[in-house]
């Protein structure tokens, strides 16, 4: 959504950005939290169309409520996927997940992780000032 495309200008020109809804329960008022599931539902029918179309080869998550769309999509699609998280807590939505994709990443260890899941240790991507 909106507020990761702002991290987009370092990517190369030949990268095409697509952009999906979503929406947090968080931020807002009452309207906004009237809306939030409706915004989230277009964004994974939105990402539902992407990835079906262009079939990537993997979907990644970093958590919060605008991974919701793609890894919504990615599980049924059975796309392979990720998540990463950057805290030794994980996230309410990295949580939901975590048992729905293929490779949980951690930039922390160790991670409080939910039963039964697995991960791995990477540490957290860094971009340059």
């Amino acid at each position: 959504d909106p507020r990761g495309a702002r991290y987009t200008g370092g990517f190369p020109h030949t990268v095409e950005i697509e952009q999906v809804s979503s929406a947090t329960f968080a931020r807002g008022g009452i309207g906004a939290k009237v809306l939030a599931p409706f915004r989230i539902a277009g964004g994974i029918l939105s990402a539902l169309w992407r990835n079906w179309r262009d079939r990537p080869q993997v979907v990644v998550g970093f958590g919060g409520y605008p991974t919701i769309p793609a890894l919504a999509s990615a599980w049924a699609l059975r796309l392979p996927s990720a998540i990463h998280e950057q805290n030794g807590i994980m996230g309410r939505v990295n949580r939901g997940f975590a048992k729905r994709v293929d490779v949980v990443c951690c930039g922390t260890w160790p991670t409080q992780l939910p039963a039964g899941v697995e991960a791995v240790h990477t540490g957290n991507p860094v971009r340059g000032a």
